[in-house]
């Protein structure tokens, strides 16, 4: 019986560090990313930008709910590419990241078996995203031009697109990630939008905001031979995995300050392998001490510094402990 109570309580504190964590995360990230959402009808100023929704959808016969979140970067900072290159990079990189999020999970738990290898990083690293590209089981290309492409999406009756672009803006490049889904109002009753529901909704906006964040940096980082091997090696490669889990001394090629939450791509990058079957990620345990007695910023990404909020940098010790904590919990329950 002692050992069942014990067990609960590290249980509890395991769940509630974890939601603490990433309530914690939730915010500092809004801080980050420039966010705008809305319900109802579609602005008809949407057509110029998402051309490929049907004229209709802009009517009020149509309930839809669209949202956007940018982010920008000095051009300077970025590879020197083209923008479709770019794009295809940035697309790449975080089509594989969120195949592996539980959001993806779930969706290939309900794919049909035929669209299942869509999920695969083998798959998504050999894509260009062009038109009639298929990736993580629901997301096909609309549209493909060299600043923009556009996924459509179908899914319980709701129909939906998710588009990515970037343009030039004064001396920066801005990176949008949006989303607008749609559903027919009946006079009695309509389908339900998976983002109406505020927790479907929080781990979107989390998902959405963290992949926009986190693919900028990855660009920032670009190295054209070491991520075409990182590519054709799959995204859990072995070098890749070392190379996000370094802790303190992990710096910016161009700017030389510490990147973007190290604790986050640590914690990730273990959950990521845990999923897998692997045991690489247990490398992280003694990093739990080191997150507890070192003093790393929440924000130490170069990039516009100005929009940060100073009030998250001092969340950071609850911050780091909760990450701890919830590593922690998982890595002894996952031993057991």
């Amino acid at each position: 019986m002692p050992a069942f109570v014990s067990l609960s309580s590290f249980i509890l504190a395991a769940s509630l560090s974890t939601l603490t964590y990433l309530a914690l995360l939730h915010r500092c990230l809004k801080n980050r990313i420039n966010h705008e959402k809305s319900y109802g009808s579609l602005p008809s100023s949407e057509s110029i930008i998402i051309t490929t929704i049907p004229p209709e959808i802009y009517t009020s016969e149509y309930y839809a709910l669209h949202d956007r979140a940018s982010r920008r970067v000095p051009r300077q900072l970025l590879p020197h590419q083209k923008d479709t290159n770019i794009l295809t990079i940035f697309l790449r990189r975080n089509m594989m990241a969120f195949a592996n999020f539980p959001q993806a999970y779930m969706l290939w738990a309900v794919s049909p078996a035929a669209t299942r290898p869509t999920f695969h990083a083998s798959h998504i690293s050999s894509l260009d995203f062009n038109k009639g590209d298929l990736t993580c089981g629901i997301y096909r290309v609309l549209e493909r031009t060299a600043d923009k492409v556009e996924f459509g999406m179908t899914h319980k009756g709701v129909e939906g697109r998710l588009v990515f672009r970037l343009w030039d803006e004064d001396k920066d490049v801005v990176f949008t990630s949006e989303t607008a889904m749609w559903t027919r109002m009946d006079e009695m009753q309509r389908a339900t939008m998976p983002l109406e529901n505020p927790v479907l909704r929080f781990f979107h906006e989390l998902a959405a905001w963290w992949l926009l964040d986190s693919g900028v940096k990855y660009l920032v980082d670009w190295d054209g031979d070491t991520d075409s091997e990182r590519f054709a090696g799959g995204f859990l490669d072995k070098a890749w995995i070392s190379h996000c889990c370094r802790f303190g001394a992990d710096m910016d090629k161009k700017s030389r300050q510490l990147s973007f939450p190290l604790f986050l791509k640590r914690y990730y990058i273990w959950y990521l392998n845990q999923l897998q079957g692997r045991l690489w990620g247990f490398v992280c345990l003694p990093r739990i001490t080191l997150l507890l007695i070192h003093e790393v910023p929440v924000y130490s990404d170069p990039i516009y510094t100005e929009n940060r909020n100073p009030t998250c940098a001092s969340t950071f010790t609850t911050t780091s402990l909760a990450a701890a904590m919830s590593d922690a919990s998982a890595l002894i329950l996952a031993s057991r």
